[in-house]
C-alpha cells in the first residue's frame, strides 16, 4: 500500500510532497504520477494548484 499529503508550506511559497509506500519502488512510481499532476495543475501561484 502507499499513502501521501500533499499541502501549501506555511513558511515558504512551495508545495510539500510527503509519500510512504511499502516499498521503495512503489514510492517512487507513486511520487513520479503525483509529481506529473501536480506540473499539469500548476498554474504560476503554488498556492493555488488544487
Amino acid at each position: 500500500g502507499w499513502r501521501a499529503n500533499i499541502r501549501s508550506s506555511n513558511t515558504e511559497d512551495l508545495l510539500r510532497l510527503n509519500v510512504e509506500a511499502t516499498n521503495k519502488k512503489l514510492m517512487e512510481q507513486k511520487r513520479d504520477e503525483l509529481l506529473s499532476i501536480i506540473r499539469k495543475k500548476e498554474t504560476g501561484n503554488k498556492k493555488s494548484v488544487f
